[in-house]
């Protein structure tokens, strides 16, 4: 089944009961990405590189 975008979007009481099985590292970063630019793809890639998972936390 692919992922879809609504598939990357889960509560945190979701995220609590997945966390177990996720690859690690994890990474995790947050902030307002209301209009997204290049500046935000090029850190969510950086932050992604440091890590076998990437969680965002979107404000």
């Amino acid at each position: 089944m692919p992922v879809t975008f609504e598939r990357k979007l889960i509560t945190r009481d979701a995220l609590v009961a997945l966390r177990a099985s996720l690859p690690s590292p994890v990474v995790f970063t947050n902030g307002v990405f209301d209009i997204l630019h290049r500046g935000h793809v090029t850190y969510l890639a950086d932050a992604k590189a440091l890590g076998a998972c990437l969680i965002v936390g979107v404000n």
